[in-house]
């Protein structure tokens, strides 16, 4: 039996463990009609080892971890957090590793801006890693070349979503005392399918298609960490006349910050609308993944931290064992501390899964004819009413009035 026989399709998370651990390689990820990678077995070529099924997360759960230690931390270079998703503690965490010969992993953009896993031994090749992607990066072979960089004795830091630290647990099979395993607050990861037809989207509209795409930014910070947005920068040529009967080329450049709120995309996936099926019921949370330290946003800062607030922004940390405590020592970073029930307040999918919407259903049964004009479509009927956001908006300005 493979795991493609034994795991229910809904609950695969894709993290390629099965894929990378087959002796004969006779298993591939391939595309479902949602846009998700999955394993296929060539059951011609499978020798029903039960390796693949062995190492499979979402199979054999690891047990619940509580962090030992909470922090607010943000990195000490203001630079360096300007163009960071949150408080910039990946990047101290880069360059601690790199700064010991180390080697980095994390998830960049390929040349057609979707994203893959990837592995970086230069501060300058870290950067591609820098920032936010909300999308699943395509894990290669980043699993087994992970595990030949331990072999052979060098630091290894391993950033993933929540699933994919628990899928390179369950390869590795062992604690390697190189490695520092990082994983981000996760609430689900969206259709790459629907992404790639976004991406073109956006494209026809600003360039009609005759642009060139130079950056992507899924939180761009220059209204402000909390008012972040999807930025894109084209450049575009244009025709200039010059001396008569002569024609140059020239390009401009166009950018776009659409926000949080209003951008399409990122009302879809905040909506939870088009996320992978194993993300309603992910096998890694509760510090199930294993990791080191887990990091993200710090949404929702107590009373006591609010005069640290600049809105560059403040990273939560949340320290699973003593390996990531000593390390976060070391790092050119500030911090202070904090506790677990003031941390996942506002970050509650460090513990629980997102609920399914109702109107998922409704998103994929209009996608095939209405493309991402679908999403439109479905998030209407997960917002709240008119009369709703009234009251909301009342109670909140007594509270305030009243300071109740």
């Amino acid at each position: 039996m493979n795991v493609t026989q034994i795991l229910e399709q809904e609950k695969c998370c894709g993290c390629t463990a099965c894929l990378s651990i087959c002796p004969l390689k006779c298993i591939s990820m391939m595309e479902d009609e949602q846009g998700f990678l999955r394993p296929q077995v060539d059951n011609q070529k499978c020798i029903d080892c039960g390796q693949c099924e062995k190492v499979c997360p979402a199979l054999h759960l690891f047990e619940e971890r509580m962090p030992i230690k909470v922090w607010a931390a943000k990195n000490n270079d203001e630079a360096v957090r300007m163009t960071s998703s949150s408080g910039g503690i990946f990047m101290a965490l880069a360059d601690w590793t790199i700064q010991r010969g180390g080697v980095v992993f994390g998830a960049r953009f390929d040349e057609n801006w979707e994203v893959m896993h990837d592995y970086a031994e230069t501060p300058e090749a870290v950067e591609a890693f820098k920032g936010s992607k909300y999308l699943q990066s395509r894990m290669g072979d980043c699993y087994v070349r992970a595990k030949e960089f331990l072999n052979a004795g060098r630091w290894v830091l391993f950033t993933g979503v929540q699933c994919q630290i628990a899928g390179l647990k369950k390869y590795l099979g062992k604690d390697y005392e190189k490695l520092i395993a990082v994983d981000v607050i996760c609430h689900g990861v969206p259709s790459p399918l629907v992404w790639r037809n976004y991406v073109h989207h956006i494209h026809q509209q600003l360039t009609n298609g005759k642009g060139t795409i130079e950056s992507i930014s899924f939180r761009d910070k220059s209204r402000g960490w909390k008012r972040f947005g999807l930025a894109f920068r084209f450049k575009q040529p244009i025709e200039s006349k010059g001396k008569p009967d002569s024609l140059s080329i020239h390009c401009e450049t166009i950018s776009t910050h659409n926000n949080l709120f209003k951008d399409l995309y990122l009302r879809g996936f905040l909506a939870l609308i088009y996320l992978r099926p194993s993300c309603y019921c992910c096998p890694s949370k509760r510090g199930r993944s294993q990791s080191d330290i887990t990091i993200g946003d710090y949404w929702g800062l107590p009373k006591e931290l609010l005069d640290w607030d600049d809105d560059i922004g403040i990273s939560l940390i949340l320290v699973l064992s003593s390996k990531g405590a000593n390390i976060l020592e070391e790092l050119n970073v500030s911090k202070r501390l904090s506790t677990y029930k003031k941390g996942v307040k506002r970050n509650p999918n460090f513990a629980a899964s997102s609920k399914k919407p109702k109107a998922s259903e409704l998103f994929w049964e209009l996608y095939p004819q209405k493309g991402i004009a679908a999403i439109e479509a479905a998030v209407k009927k997960t917002e709240p009413s008119t009369v709703y956001r009234f009251l909301l908006k009342f109670y909140w300005l007594f509270k305030k009035v009243f300071k109740i």
